[in-house]
C-alpha cells in the first residue's frame, strides 16, 4: 500500500524493500546475462540476420524456379543428347566389337592399297577407261573377303554418324553432363530447387531459427529490458561497501563505537566530549533478533567528559543516550547511505547523519526533533545560520520503519525516503570523507523531564560509485 509524503504518494516501506529484493534478483540475472556466451551469440546473430543481406538472400531463395536454374537447363540438354540418333550411333559403334576389328584391318597393307584406290575413285581421278589396271585392282580388292566387313560397316549411317560425332567434342560434354546428372550433388540441387519449402534447409534459416529462440528467451528479453530501466541502471552504478544487518544479537565492536569518532573508554569508564547533559553509554543498545535498538533514558549518572583540550575530567549527566559510529571502520568521501529506521518519541532528536573528522561539514541524511522529521540539513562551518531542513509531514513514523538514503556525488547531493526524492541540491557540495553516526539524544535547551524515547535501525547499507560511473560521471 502506497502511503503520503507532502501530500504526494510514495511507496510503502515494504514496497521499497520488495523493490531492492527484485533488483538483486534482476541484477543476478543481468550481470548473469552480461558476461554469457548466449549473449554474446545473441548479439553476433542479430547483427546477422537484421543485415540487408541476409534479408536479399531470403527473398532470392524463397523466389528460385528450378526451370530458370542453371541445374535444368544442364538437364534438359542432356536429355535431349540421350535422344540423338547421332550421338546414340556414337556409342553403339564406340564400343562394338565391329569397330575394333575394322581398325585391326585398317592397318593392313591391302586394306591401305584398298583406300588409296578408293579415294582416287571417289575423286574421279581413277576411272575404268583412265586406268583399267588399277581399276580393275580395285574392283578386285572391294570383292576381297578379308576387306569385306570393313566396307560393310563404312557403308553403315552409324558409322557415318560416328565418324561425324568422333572428333566433335560431343561426346566428352556429353559424359561430363552424364557426371554431373548422376552426381549427388545434382540431386541436392534438383530437389532443394522443387522444395516449395526450401528455405527451411539453408544455413540461415537455422541461423534465424537459433536467433529467434534466444531472442524469446525470457532471460535475454529481462536483459535488454533492464539495460533501459532508468531505475534498475542507476542501482547498477553503486557497488557496497559496508553494511550491517544487525542480526548477531549483539554489538559487533569491528564496526561500530559507542563514542562519536570511535575513541575507546578509559579505564572501563565512559566518558563524553563536550558540555552534554546525557552520557552515551552502550548499555542503551538493545538487540532484537533483526534490528539494534537505541535507547533514551531519563536517568542521573556519573561518568567523565572530554573539554577541547583533551582534558578528562568527572562529570554528573542527567540522562543516557545511544550511539553508534563507524568512525573507526568505515569513512568515505561521496557514495550512497541508506537505512531503515523506526522512530519513536520526537521531544529528544534522532539523526542518521554522516560527519568528517572534524566535526564540520557534517550532512544530515535525517533528523527527528519536536518539530517532525527533516531532511537535507548541511551543516558547514564559515557560513551562518540558515534552515535548509525539508520538513516531512504526512508519514506515521512510529508505526513502521522508513528507509532514509541519501545519494551523494560531485555534481549533486539528493535525500529520498522510501526512494521517492525529497531534495536535490547541486551547491555546495561536501567534498571531504565522513562516518556514519546514528544517535539519539538531547540538549539543554528541551525539556526531558520523564521522557523515554527509542530509534530502532533495522540494517544499514553504503556504497561507493561503480569505478566505470565515476569515469562516466568526471567525463560530464
Amino acid at each position: 500500500m502506497s502511503i503520503c509524503l507532502n501530500n504526494k504518494k510514495i511507496r510503502s516501506t515494504r514496497e521499497a524493500e520488495i523493490q531492492r529484493n527484485v533488483f538483486q534478483d534482476d541484477f543476478s540475472v543481468y550481470s548473469r546475462m552480461k558476461e554469457s556466451t548466449d549473449l554474446r551469440r545473441y548479439c553476433e546473430l542479430e547483427g546477422y540476420v537484421n543485415n540487408i543481406d541476409f534479408r536479399e538472400r531470403r527473398k532470392k531463395i524463397e523466389h528460385l524456379i528450378y526451370r530458370e536454374s542453371e541445374s535444368y537447363q544442364l538437364e534438359k540438354k542432356y536429355k535431349s543428347l540421350l535422344k540423338s540418333p547421332q550421338l546414340r550411333a556414337y556409342y553403339l559403334v564406340d564400343k562394338s566389337a565391329e569397330l575394333k576389328n575394322y581398325l585391326k584391318i585398317k592397318q593392313s597393307k591391302i586394306y591401305i592399297r584398298y583406300a588409296e584406290l578408293r579415294d582416287r575413285v571417289r575423286r574421279g581421278n581413277l576411272t575404268r577407261r583412265s586406268c583399267p589396271q588399277e581399276y580393275a585392282e580395285y574392283k578386285e580388292l572391294e570383292k576381297r573377303e578379308v576387306l569385306k566387313e570393313a566396307i560393310t560397316l563404312e557403308g553403315k549411317r552409324k558409322f557415318v554418324y560416328y565418324l561425324k560425332i568422333k572428333d566433335s567434342g560431343l561426346p566428352d560434354e556429353f559424359e561430363k553432363l552424364k557426371t554431373y546428372i548422376e552426381s549427388e550433388k545434382f540431386r541436392q540441387e534438383k530437389r532443394f530447387l522443387l522444395d516449395r519449402n526450401r528455405y527451411k534447409s539453408t544455413e540461415d534459416y537455422k541461423l534465424w531459427c537459433e536467433y529467434e529462440l534466444l531472442k524469446n528467451r525470457p532471460d535475454i528479453i529481462r536483459y535488454f529490458l533492464l539495460s533501459t530501466d532508468e531505475c534498475f541502471q542507476n542501482m547498477c552504478q553503486w557497488n557496497i561497501v559496508f553494511e550491517d544487518n544487525f542480526t548477531r544479537k549483539e554489538w559487533d565492536r569491528k564496526k561500530w563505537s559507542v563514542s562519536e569518532k570511535g575513541i575507546r573508554n578509559i579505564s572501563v569508564k565512559e566518558f563524553e566530549n563536550g558540555n552534554e547533559i546525557q552520557l552515551y553509554t552502550e548499555k542503551n543498545l538493545e538487540f532484537t533478533d533483526n534490528s539494534v535498538v537505541l535507547n533514551f533514558r531519563n536517568e542521573a549518572v556519573g561518568g567523565y567528559y572530554r573539554n577541547e583540550k583533551g582534558e578528562i575530567s568527572k562529570n554528573k549527566y542527567t540522562c543516557t543516550a545511544a550511539r553508534l559510529s563507524s568512525a573507526s571502520s568505515f569513512c568515505q568521501c561521496y557514495g550512497k547511505f541508506e537505512a531503515k529506521i523506526r522512530l519513536t518519541n520526537f521531544s529528544v532528536e534522532q539523526c542518521f547523519e554522516l560527519r568528517s573528522e572534524s566535526g564540520l561539514p557534517r550532512i544530515e541524511i535525517m533528523k527527528g526533533c519536536k518539530e517532525g522529521i527533516y531532511m537535507g540539513n548541511v551543516p558547514a562551518s564559515g557560513k551562518g545560520k540558515k534552515n535548509t531542513l525539508q520538513l516531512l509531514s504526512g508519514l506515521k513514523y512510529t508505526e513502521d520503519f522508513y528507509i532514509f538514503s541519501l545519494e551523494w556525488t560531485p555534481e549533486k547531493m539528493v535525500w529520498k525516503i522510501n526512494d521517492a526524492v525529497v531534495k536535490e541540491v547541486i551547491k555546495d557540495i561536501p567534498a571531504v570523507p565522513m562516518y556514519v553516526v546514528f544517535s539519539i539524544g538531547s540538549d539543554e535547551r528541551q525539556s526531558i523531564d520523564n521522557t523515554t524515547a527509542q530509534m530502532e535501525i533495522a540494517w544499514i547499507k553504503c556504497y561507493e560509485m561503480k569505478r566505470e560511473n565515476r569515469e562516466v560521471e568526471n567525463l560530464k
